[in-house]
C-alpha cells in the first residue's frame, strides 16, 4: 500500500512538473550518462520506465512520458558519474534545485531517489531490460 501511494504521488510530480514544459527544443548535450546505465531500465510494477541513451534521459510512467534532457536543456544541469553513481541536479529557477540519483546495485539492478527542497522520495529498485 504504501509504495502504491509513493508511486502515485511520484507520478503526479511529473505530471505536474511536465506538463509545462513539453514545446521545448532537444538536448544540446547537457547529459551525459555513463555507459554502464545507457538502456531501459523499469520497476516491477512497470510504474517507471527510465531510458538512458548517450545524451538523453526519458523517464515514463503510467501517466506521462517525458524526455528530461530535452525538457531542461537550457537549465543549470550538474551532473555526478562514478563508476556505480548517475545524478544529475537541476537548478531550473536559481532556487529550487531536483536532483535524480540512481545507484548501481547489480549489473542488472539500481536504485532511483528523486531529491527536492521539500521531499526525498523513498528509493525505487529499477531492472535492466
Amino acid at each position: 500500500m504504501k509504495k502504491t501511494l509513493l508511486f502515485i504521488c511520484l507520478a503526479f510530480c511529473f505530471v505536474v512538473l511536465f506538463t509545462g514544459c513539453l514545446g521545448l527544443e532537444s538536448s544540446d548535450g547537457s547529459f551525459s550518462p555513463p555507459r554502464w546505465i545507457r538502456g531501459t531500465w523499469q520497476d516491477t510494477s512497470q510504474s517507471n520506465i527510465f531510458i538512458f541513451t548517450a545524451h538523453t534521459v526519458t523517464q515514463r510512467t503510467i501517466y506521462t512520458s517525458a524526455n528530461i534532457s530535452s525538457m531542461y536543456a537550457d537549465d543549470n544541469v550538474v551532473e555526478v558519474i562514478t563508476d556505480s553513481l548517475y545524478q544529475f541536479a537541476i537548478n531550473p529557477d536559481s532556487v529550487s534545485t531536483v536532483s535524480y540519483r540512481y545507484e548501481l546495485l547489480t549489473a542488472t539492478t539500481l536504485n532511483f531517489t528523486r531529491i527536492t527542497p521539500t521531499e526525498t522520495t523513498e528509493p525505487v529498485e529499477l531492472e535492466k531490460q
